[in-house]
């Protein structure tokens, strides 16, 4: 017996370590003797811990993973699923294999930006820059389930993966990969590295790359870089970046086993016999369509009416996500179903929308005895809000079906407002806009509906319209539009409005002269122009001239000796952000926020995107120089700092925002970093981009972005 063994009786095994099959130690064994810098087995159950059984014993910490106890195998669901190694210089050599068993139980999908999607097998999450580029090393299953090897930042290094690409703005369709792994199998993958020169580590390295699936070498390439990247090592999880998609996030929905690292390039015959001496001999439950996986847990259909409603309803819209033939072959279960949630409250509209799928007589007349049912729970003052708004959604999925909804859907909605002033709509309102959305949707053209509707959404929302600051006069509708505002025919209004191409209809919200979508880089209070770098969009910084940027160098290297490997003298995307105040007369005052040394890397250009605004009370607001959430990498050594703000992004004092507010009504000189996670100021995102300030016509301050 190999000496990793001695640890295995005493601390991996599970408690019956004499029930432990001779096969699995044998494997041990045999994988042991090859010796890896990393050998995760990942077939101990109930471990909170996934076992390292190499020499080094880096144990990796399991991410919601449950176990199959009988298995002894990790049941990955798609969910929110990793594992995660800790770095160890072992993993850090020029030369490398990794790779191991991977089982994979439903289709790969991932995050929403063409075929990027798919889950990390086992490699380098990303860096401290948290973007492609600091990838070590990704050994990656992707879309159509197509292996993927992504190595110093770039992407299918071994061309085993084809996408959908652009060339000259033209749209390219290629054809996916090849071979596309079988759904429902175990899969062994290896990928190895040998530089040419193994000495050369402290640099990217360019080597020959190997791939190998079930014993067999499928790809090589000999001119691929490397840098060996001190990050963690991942496995399962999305290999893009999180995206909640219908339940799933596009980590691995399956299993995997017998993951491995060597600080060596494995040869053929060695992959071969690795691969043939730890085949697993158990598989993943594979489930049918009438079992839906929520939160790691199997739901059979025929117990959704007995599970929590919002488990029901979670697991109602996974289960629309299938497709229409499907739903309709378990039509005769699922009719039953569907039809006693119509009265389980959040089930509702998901209900509905099944039904609506079975596409059969008995489904719609169940929908159409349902209709009374929904009425009475929409009108019931007693019932909580929430409730009442998915009887509401539930009866505007039937549409015209459910036309005898009408006078009790308008009547609701018109005493919401019968003693209240009738304002636009908003977000928190869930039955306003659960009732205007059903009347929409029911019949538009109703004369209830319409009467209604004009109180309390189209008179409000068109009010909003400013018509007089908007250069759209040469559209073919638009004086038909301002005709029907003046005459207050605000449902004619309405039609006319929803006609207009979308970009005309949100001039008319958000239009800025000069194109200022994006980023409100100016605004005007009491006759005074306040303007953050060019006062445009997209343009808010201004470059730093690279002698003075030597200068500051110098200057802050005393304090901040880091400042010296920040970025180099001739960097070309060095940039600061000056404020400018112009009054009536035309004087102008213009400020360094931070001052002249405050400065960042700009060549992300949503970084240069900054935005402006001087709220009811005169206090001037300032938001930008982020691209998602602030990047500490992205500011020059000495900057937070002197701010008193942390690059740890644990520490209370690290920033969920980049913004500022001036201490004194109208005062440039006054600003006051505001955007820390303990200040009360800071806003309630932890991600945003796309920077808007707004303001209503009664003078209230608003800020809209993409989060």
């Amino acid at each position: 017996m190999v000496p990793g063994l001695l640890l295995l009786a005493s601390d991996s095994l599970p408690d019956n370590v004499d029930q432990c099959l001779a096969y699995s130690c044998e494997r041990y064994e045999y994988v042991l003797a090859m010796q890896p810098v990393g050998y995760w087995p990942a077939d101990q159950g109930r471990r909170p811990a996934l076992i390292d059984l190499s020499d080094i014993r880096n144990n990796g910490v399991i991410h919601h993973v449950p176990w199959y106890e009988d298995k002894r195998l990790l049941d990955f669901t798609g969910a929110y699923q990793w594992l995660e190694i800790p770095s160890h210089e072992a993993y850090q050599t020029p030369a490398f294999s990794m790779g191991g068993w991977v089982f994979i139980r439903s289709e790969v999908i991932g995050s929403c930006w063409v075929n990027r999607q798919g889950f990390l097998l086992i490699g380098n999450r990303r860096g401290p820059g948290n973007w492609q580029p600091d990838v070590g090393v990704q050994l990656s299953i992707r879309r159509q389930q197509v292996i993927d090897v992504m190595s110093d930042g770039k992407e299918d290094v071994m061309n085993t993966r084809l996408w959908v690409g652009n060339r000259g703005g033209v749209r390219i369709n290629r054809s996916f990969g090849q071979p596309n792994l079988a759904i429902g199998q175990w899969h062994h993958l290896i990928y190895s590295f040998q530089p040419r020169n193994p000495s050369n580590n402290d640099n990217t390295i360019t080597g020959t790359g190997k791939l190998y699936l079930n014993g067999e070498l499928i790809a090589t390439h000999a001119n691929i870089d490397y840098k060996p990247a001190d990050a963690n090592l991942q496995i399962g999880n999305d290999a893009w970046w999180w995206m909640q998609m219908h339940f799933k996030s596009g980590s691995l929905d399956g299993s995997v086993r017998d993951m491995v690292r060597f600080d060596r390039a494995l040869s053929a015959s060695e992959v071969e016999r690795l691969y043939a001496k730890t085949k697993p001999l158990v598989s993943p439950d594979v489930y049918d369509d009438s079992i839906i996986i929520l939160d790691g847990n199997a739901i059979a259909i025929d117990d959704l009416h007995v599970v929590p409603s919002a488990t029901a309803q979670n697991a109602l819209r996974i289960l629309a996500g299938k497709d229409q033939t499907t739903i309709q072959s378990m039509a005769d279960t699922l009719l039953p179903i569907l039809t006693a949630l119509l009265s389980e409250p959040n089930c509702r509209m998901q209900a509905v929308k099944l039904l609506l799928l079975l596409d059969s007589a008995v489904a719609e007349k169940s929908l159409d005895d349902a209709i009374p049912h929904l009425m009475a729970v929409v009108k019931d003052h007693e019932i909580p809000e929430n409730e009442r708004a998915d009887a509401a959604l539930a009866l505007a999925a039937m549409g015209k079906a459910a036309v005898k909804a009408i006078p009790v859907l308008a009547a609701t909605l018109d005493a919401i407002f019968s003693e209240a002033e009738v304002h636009p709509p908003r977000v928190e309102e869930l039955l306003r806009n659960a009732l205007t959305r059903a009347l929409l949707a029911i019949d538009p053209q109703e004369e209830k509906v319409q009467s209604v509707l004009t109180r309390t959404f189209a008179k409000p929302m068109l009010e909003l319209l400013d018509l007089d600051n908007v250069d759209l006069t040469g559209h073919v509708r638009f004086r038909e539009l301002q005709s029907a505002m003046e005459a207050a025919r605000h449902w004619q209004a309405m039609q006319i409005y929803r006609q207009l191409p979308l970009g005309v209809r949100e001039h008319f919200f958000t239009f800025r002269p000069g194109g200022q979508l994006g980023y409100s880089a100016v605004t005007r209070h009491n006759g005074v122009t306040y303007k953050v770098g060019e006062g445009v969009a997209w343009r808010g910084a201004e470059k730093v001239p690279l002698d003075e940027y030597k200068a500051i160098v110098d200057e802050l290297s005393e304090q901040y000796p880091e400042v010296n490997d920040w970025r180099s003298s001739d960097y070309q995307q060095l940039y600061r952000v000056p404020i400018s105040r112009i009054d009536a007369n035309g004087n102008k005052q213009t400020i360094y926020l931070e001052g002249r040394d405050f400065i960042f890397d700009g060549s992300d250009e949503k970084l240069q995107g900054w935005s402006i605004v001087v709220d009811e009370l005169g206090y001037i607001h300032l938001l930008g120089g982020q691209h998602n959430r602030p990047n500490p990498h992205a500011y020059i050594p000495g900057s937070w700092e002197r701010m008193g703000v942390s690059r740890d992004p644990a520490s209370d004092d690290f920033p969920m925002q980049m913004y500022w507010v001036s201490r004194e009504p109208g005062n440039i000189q006054s600003f006051e970093f505001a955007g820390r996670r303990s200040d009360p100021q800071a806003l309630p995102a932890s991600y945003l981009n796309y920077m808007v300030f707004e303001q209503s016509p009664t003078n209230e301050t608003y800020l809209y972005g993409r989060v």
